[in-house]
């Protein structure tokens, strides 16, 4: 007989119903439980109705990552237990087929926030940009665009992040409006979510915000290019040159130019913008916004 309740399961109850699982599971993937044994000790847990399958004597046949972070983390954790399913092999076939993760943006959507692929991005940057200004991570442009990934914010993460951020939205909305207007600067040459994070951290580092403003609606604005202040020309191009060349910059390094440009622009050229040098094998730091 099928049941099914809801049980606090402490790590010692993890660590025996992983021992007493005499079926073979998936290859455990230690990345994926340190993410939920984080998001244990960071008390984002919630009981959310995904549950801990055993079948009748007990075999985990779904959950194993889950109770391995259990013990990891060393706390009980709430969860859903269902026990009692008879053959264990369809069972384990037929599991999560028909199942889409829920991105980012999908919970974005889902609170009706607006712009949720841009807003989704400007809320990754901005946790990775706070932590590293933070000292918590290193960045470097040695990063291409399939690492880092490790310091991506959870979802738990990066609505709160919203909550404790949320004029965020305004300079979501201002990069668009820029792009919008600019037909030359495209979405592939600078992510309006990565422009917004930036635009929104360098804007709450200044008494005047307009400062911040003049500066970032020069970079995306296809306004009169002798009208732009020389370090937003300057990247402005660097941006484009990539583009339309076979040397592309990676997003870590396009982050790098518009800080530097940045930079340069409110020391007013005491810090002239450095020059990055592209490849997996590069080890310049990313600059902090001033």
């Amino acid at each position: 007989m099928i049941t099914a309740g809801i049980v606090t399961i402490t790590p010692d109850m993890a660590e025996k119903m992983i021992a007493n699982t005499d079926i073979r599971n998936r290859k455990v993937s230690k990345k994926h439980v340190d993410k939920i044994a984080k998001a244990i000790k960071a008390g984002e847990w919630v009981v959310n109705g995904q549950s801990i399958v055993q079948d009748a004597v007990g075999n985990v046949l779904d959950g194993n990552h889950r109770l391995h972070a259990c013990v990891q983390a060393g706390m009980p954790i709430v969860t859903i237990v269902v026990r009692g399913i008879e053959d264990y092999v369809m069972a384990q076939a037929t599991m999560d087929d028909g199942v889409k993760k829920r991105s980012l943006q999908d919970f974005l959507e889902m609170r009706n926030e607006e712009l949720t692929i841009h807003l989704a991005t400007a809320l990754t940057w901005l946790h990775k940009l706070q932590n590293y200004i933070d000292g918590k991570i290193n960045m470097s442009c040695s990063w291409v665009s399939t690492n880092g990934n490790d310091n991506n914010p959870s979802k738990q993460q990066a609505l709160m992040l919203l909550e404790a951020n949320p004029g965020i939205r305004r300079y979501v909305a201002f990069a668009h409006t820029m792009f919008l207007g600019d037909n030359t600067l495209t979405y592939s040459m600078l992510a309006p979510g990565m422009l917004a994070a930036v635009w929104y951290i360098t804007a709450q580092k200044q008494t005047n915000e307009e400062t911040a403003n003049v500066f970032w609606s020069n970079i995306s604005d296809n306004s009169s290019f002798l009208t732009k202040p020389p370090a937003a020309q300057k990247v402005r191009a660097k941006l484009i040159k990539a583009y339309n060349s076979t040397d592309k910059l990676t997003p870590t390094l396009k982050l790098a130019h518009i800080i530097a440009a940045w930079n340069e622009y409110i020391s007013n050229g005491d810090i002239v913008q450095e020059r990055f040098i592209v490849g997996k094998n590069a080890k310049s730091a990313i600059p902090k916004p001033l």
